[in-house]
């Protein structure tokens, strides 16, 4: 026996597809022309210290640095420090948005290296 069943049948009784969630915007900014050569630290560059720092910046739904945690040291305190002082001083953000266009709290990860001369 066959039992034919109308598409219009099947798709009434097929459950509404849920609404597909959109991506959140992360938060941004322009980080690579970020640092200038005044803003090395001052300790760091006495004792000739370079490196690279990588940081965590937690960042607030009107787009300021809330937060700044340093993920990967450099070996040097002060450009760790540093690092961070820079960018809870002059950084701003973006905010990220949600799928509703609303302003969220987000986070940026990054790395920034100290050298100086050539």
């Amino acid at each position: 026996m066959i039992v034919v069943i109308p598409l219009a049948a099947l798709l009434a009784s097929a459950p509404s597809p849920q609404p597909v969630p959109q991506p959140k915007v992360h938060a941004s900014a322009h980080i690579p022309n970020f640092a200038m050569e005044t803003d090395y630290p001052a300790a760091a560059l006495r004792r000739h210290e370079q490196g690279t720092v990588g940081y965590r910046i937690e960042i607030d739904a009107t787009g300021a640095v809330a937060a700044c945690t340093i993920v990967q040291s450099s070996g040097s305190a002060s450009l760790d420090s540093g690092t961070c002082d820079l960018f809870r001083s002059r950084a701003r953000f973006t905010p990220a948005r949600d799928a509703e266009g609303r302003a969220v709290p987000d986070y940026y990860v990054g790395r920034i290296t100290w050298r100086f001369g050539n």
